[in-house]
């Protein structure tokens, strides 16, 4: 997301929706993420289990 267009709630708009469809076709959802996005996942009621280091120079 582009700094300008940030914290506008598109993000948790998008989580949202994607969860209703999920819940509605039964399916489990995970999530990995950057330490900057936790909060967002946490705020739609995840929970952190744990982390994972990562050398993103080899990630592309």
């Amino acid at each position: 997301t582009l700094p300008s267009h940030a914290r506008r709630g598109v993000g948790g708009l998008l989580l949202e929706s994607g969860l209703k469809e999920a819940d509605a076709a039964g399916l489990p959802v995970f999530v990995m993420a950057y330490p900057h996005g936790v909060g967002l996942y946490q705020k739609h009621g995840f929970e952190l289990l744990g982390t994972v280091e990562a050398d993103n120079a080899k990630l592309g």
